[in-house]
């Protein structure tokens, strides 16, 4: 039948398991379901990708999409174009390195990120950012506050392709934030000169009732001592030697007496700016003259003659335009002042000129003043007596007086200090040369 075995095996071939027309038939629709199923889920996929692409294009929050490792652009949605001001054709299949001006954040700080540290880059190599605050510079050139984040991307097989970036003006936060934080330290400051505003308040209510017991004393002591020997010159009418002490104790209380009534009517036109500056011409050196002359009596009525007092007199004479009466004035109090608190030691006055000023220098050896009390020596009813353990007396007005005639003269007035070691007092006139 068969001529050789090869005709037999392709027999065998052709007519084993030779499928039956039914069976052709079922298979061909098992193929049709099959193929009906794939159609299905390319149509559930195309309908996921429209879905998905609507809801990335239309999400409010600007994104892009990068692939790797082309590092590419490759979705933008409108979110993004319209924060970066900038058509999306113009960023697909470009590098953010070839889109530079968008891409170089900005620390608050004021430090340039590394690029490779940007959080896009980051993601390329799998590693997550999520809200970092930063600058970024638009394509028009404006920069802006952003919040940005993101994340890389994973196919099925944990193979890395890719990034997504988000990014979240945060401006209007920022400037709120800034506003808020301008207030509060508005606030703070207010509240600070509130406190100092107290504090200068209690403490003046506390020297001005300080002022007033000591004024009633400074006053009482002069006038008792004028009612009381001014009684005994009716006793000793007929010694002279008693008269003329009685008389030079009586004229010394009348003169101490003139001195607090003008101390008080000149804190008056300071404060009110009644006192006007009388100019006329003055030799310096004769000023410095007539204050050593006066304070050779001062010392001598005070028991002060121990302490050397130096007038240290300009190489050249200084003749200026000013008002001499106030300036000498000024010079009084501050040498009054300093022979008052200096037990031993010197009190020297110099003057020298400096940028068309000229500068006055009243130096002792005496008690010196702490530093938390000099801020207050240039205020009314300030007494330096409490550092003394005696009772100097005064009326606390004189250094006032001296700021505000300073003041009238067009300069300033200013101390250096420490205590146990003495004090020197600054002071600044403007120099108007005279014509003589």
């Amino acid at each position: 039948m068969w001529q050789n075995w090869n005709q037999y095996k392709t027999y065998r071939v052709r007519t084993m398991d030779k499928p039956s027309y039914e069976d052709l038939l079922l298979e061909i629709e098992n193929l049709k379901d099959e193929l009906a199923g794939k159609k299905e889920i390319e149509k559930e996929l195309a309908k996921a990708r429209i879905l998905m692409h609507a809801a990335f294009d239309q999400s409010p929050v600007p994104l892009v999409v990068v692939t790797y490792p082309d590092f590419t652009f490759k979705i933008i949605n409108k979110a993004m174009e319209d924060f970066l001001l900038v058509s999306a054709a113009d960023y697909i299949n470009k590098t953010p390195f070839q889109i530079k001006i968008a891409w170089v954040d900005t620390d608050p700080d004021g430090t340039v990120t590394d690029p490779t540290e940007a959080p896009l880059p980051k993601a390329m190599r799998g590693i997550t950012t999520k809200n970092k605050e930063s600058y970024i510079t638009r394509h028009d050139g404006s920069i802006v506050w952003c919040l940005a984040s993101s994340a890389p991307i994973y196919d099925d097989e944990n193979q890395l392709i890719g990034a997504i970036y988000a990014a979240t003006d945060i401006s209007e936060r920022k400037r709120s934030e800034q506003i808020i934080a301008e207030n509060e330290l508005k606030l703070k400051e207010q509240n600070e000169q509130l406190q100092q505003a107290k504090f200068k308040a209690e403490e003046s209510n506390r020297l001005k009732t300080a002022f007033l017991q000591n004024m009633s004393h400074e006053i009482r002591t002069p006038m008792n001592a004028i009612m009381g020997f001014s009684d005994l010159l009716v006793y000793y009418f007929d010694n002279k030697p008693k008269i003329e002490k009685f008389t030079e104790i009586i004229r010394l209380r009348c003169t101490d007496l003139l001195t607090i009534i003008n101390d008080i009517l000149d804190i008056s036109k300071i404060e009110s700016g009644e006192l006007t500056k009388q100019t006329e011409n003055c030799d310096l050196n004769s000023l410095f003259a007539e204050l050593y002359e006066f304070f050779a009596a001062y010392q001598k009525n005070t028991s002060k003659q121990d302490i050397q007092l130096h007038f240290k007199l300009a190489e050249n004479a200084i003749h200026l335009k000013t008002d001499k009466v106030k300036l000498k004035q000024i010079l009084i109090n501050l040498i009054g002042n300093a022979l008052k608190f200096t037990e031993k030691g010197s009190v020297t006055c110099s003057c020298s000129l400096e940028d068309n000023q000229l500068v006055f220098q009243v130096s002792d050896t005496g008690i010196g003043i702490p530093v938390d009390k000099q801020v207050f020596v240039f205020e009314r009813f300030s007494q330096l007596n409490q550092l003394s353990k005696k009772n100097l007396g005064g009326t606390g007005l004189g250094l006032p007086i001296v700021k505000g005639l300073v003041n009238l003269l067009g300069g300033q007035v200013w101390l250096e200090s420490e205590q146990g070691k003495g004090s020197t007092f600054f002071f600044s006139i403007d120099y108007e040369k005279n014509d003589l």
